[in-house]
């Protein structure tokens, strides 16, 4: 998982940092797990924030990662795009409705944490392709996930029933 990598990460990239925000019930079983890897003091858990801390987070951040197997549409990976950093995710259904990968963010393979520190590690290596994806990023959310979007394409669908009404 994400610790895992940040395991690997932190050998190579020490003043590495993961910041956990929100709270559940495996709060308890990551704080250990974090422990145990030795990465306590590079692992923040901030608990239930703000919409507006969260924003702030975004934006003060290298990479927002998105390391889960289940998803429907991300929300969480829209909002790295708005706050323009790139996006590291799980190659999953759901979250590759929006991350391509090469194009809008890096997709590794769920429970691969090697691949996982490997993505991060090329985005820190790599400025140009952050600003890469970073444009990629804000390009689909304005092309596939905005208002105008969603406007132009129930314009298109009642122009198609108009058109082609059925008796």
């Amino acid at each position: 998982g994400i610790l895992e990598a940040v395991a690997l990460l932190t050998k190579k990239f020490p003043d590495t940092t993961l910041i956990i925000a929100g709270d559940g019930p495996e709060e308890g079983n990551l704080k250990r797990r974090a422990q145990e890897l030795g990465i306590a003091n590079s692992v923040k858990f901030l608990g239930r924030v703000s919409r507006a801390e969260t924003w702030h987070l975004r934006k003060t951040s290298e990479v927002y990662v998105l390391n889960s197997t289940y998803e429907g549409l991300p929300h969480t990976v829209l909002t790295s795009f708005a706050a323009r950093i790139p996006v590291v995710a799980t190659d999953i259904p759901g979250t590759n409705e929006a991350v391509y990968h090469e194009k809008t963010g890096l997709l590794v393979p769920p429970h691969n944490p090697q691949a996982l520190c490997n993505a991060i590690t090329r985005l820190f290596n790599d400025a140009a392709l952050c600003g890469q994806l970073v444009d990629g990023g804000v390009t689909i959310l304005e092309e596939k996930f905005s208002w105008r979007a969603h406007l132009q394409t129930l314009l298109e669908l009642l122009e198609s029933v108009r058109a082609h009404p059925r008796n």
